[in-house]
């Protein structure tokens, strides 16, 4: 296909003359950026302006709002109005025209990206995070246009559907199972296009919790990803292997004699190494992160995305803290509804929490509101300051934020055996 179509451009045009109700399907398909001609995106610009005023259009209305801005002469001019409505070939097709208009206008962007990107390549100081950004805005180029409106009675048979898959699910978990009764029966599990942040203090049991929330889901048949972007992918398989065997994750680190033949003998009755889990330690870019997921979920299908932590992505110049970690929570929500994933995003608190020896609420999210305002959930977890501190603490709990469920600090008990890799839930829901 060309770069451009002139012909349906026109045809459009024209086809939106001789019938205005087809405006919404063209609509959900054009933006007056995809005509090449500079003519035909001022009579667009035009149509758009009358039909969403509700004002009738033809051409003598569309002529005098051109003429109103002192656009008719630039537009071509009256005849040339006429001339579209006359030589359309057929109204009942407009939608057809403006896919092909929209199509070469997806090509255009495509060649202007990848020109730019051929100049950038050899100056690149970072050609990951240069991958990334091309990756993101090729699928945006592509997700342009492609949006689509429900109607009330599609959006109900949806909805119908979606609890019905609820309803029939062997484990009663509508979302992907975290592993914690108390926290599945409250939340339904980590649901589809939710933004889910799992925040505390350093060493408190957020990677234990994430890896471990990783593997259950694995084991019940959901992939997952993870961007871990503190720890090595050797140190997550260790501490993998400390959680699911019962061993010490410290004497694995280390290469004690005991723990690897105890490891080798569980391995054989229990393996993890096959279980669908994808890691990259290697990437600190947003737009890096964003690809990564997209290419796990094309290629792997993955049911979870897991980012640890939130806190030590890469952030713009001369951007605040507070502004970059807006922006990053923002982004991996829609990137959340775009996959039709849930994101489990892990983040620090901050400091005012050991200072005032206290539990922590929404506003200690470090650096940012946005994280609290984009959420769909957020799993705080907390060990009290004057519990002495050996192998194994009591570990609080709190769902802080919960968009379809309770919120509070769960009654329930939970544990956190840090040689493990461990969290328990010592006293189960009921």
């Amino acid at each position: 296909m060309a770069w451009q179509s002139i012909p349906a451009e026109q045809s459009v045009l024209g086809g939106l003359l001789l019938a205005p109700d087809a405006w919404p399907d063209v609509a959900g398909v054009l933006h007056w950026a995809d005509f090449v001609k500079r003519k035909h995106q001022l009579i667009y610009g035009a149509i758009r302006d009358l039909l969403e005023a509700t004002t009738p259009l033809d051409v003598v209305t569309l002529a005098e709002q051109l003429e109103g801005k002192r656009l008719l002469n630039d537009a071509g001019g009256l005849a040339y109005l006429g001339a579209l409505a006359k030589d359309t070939p057929s109204a009942a097709n407009v939608r057809a025209y403006a896919e092909i208009v929209a199509d070469c206008a997806k090509r255009r962007r495509l060649r202007e990206l990848f020109t730019v990107a051929a100049e950038r390549i050899q100056s690149a100081s970072d050609i990951g995070e240069l991958l990334g950004e091309i990756v993101a805005r090729a699928e945006n180029i592509n997700a342009q246009g492609t949006a689509e409106s429900l109607s009330f009675a599609e959006a109900w048979s949806q909805s119908l559907n979606a609890m019905d898959d609820a309803a029939n699910a062997e484990s009663g978990i509508a979302g992907v199972p975290t592993g914690l009764p108390a926290i599945d029966k409250r939340t339904g599990g980590l649901l589809p296009r939710r933004l889910i942040v799992l925040a505390a203090r350093p060493s408190i049991g957020k990677t234990a919790l994430a890896q471990q929330i990783a593997l259950h889901a694995a084991e019940n048949g959901h992939a997952v990803g993870i961007c871990s972007l503190e720890m090595s992918a050797t140190e997550l398989m260790q501490r993998s292997m400390a959680n699911r065997y019962g061993l010490n994750v410290s004497a694995l680190t280390f290469g004690n004699e005991t723990e690897l033949r105890e490891l080798t003998q569980a391995a054989c009755t229990r393996p993890i190494a096959s279980l669908p889990i994808w890691i990259d330690a290697d990437t600190y870019s947003l737009g890096g992160i964003v690809a990564r997921l997209s290419e796990w979920r094309r290629k792997h299908r993955i049911a979870l995305g897991i980012i640890d932590h939130i806190g030590l992505i890469d952030g713009d110049e001369g951007s605040t803290r507070n502004d970059h970690l807006g922006k990053i929570t923002r982004t991996l929500k829609l990137v959340a509804k775009r996959l039709g994933i849930p994101i489990l995003a892990v983040s620090q608190l901050s400091r005012n929490v050991e200072r005032d020896k206290r539990r922590p609420v929404l506003a200690d999210l470090r650096d940012s509101g946005s994280i609290e305002q984009d959420a769909d959930v957020a799993i705080f977890l907390h060990v009290d300051p004057n519990e002495e501190r050996t192998s194994s603490v009591h570990l609080d709990i709190g769902l802080l934020k919960n968009r379809i469920g309770t919120t509070g600090w769960l009654p329930e008990r939970f544990t956190f055996d840090g040689r493990k890799q461990r969290i328990q839930e010592i006293e189960p829901y009921e």
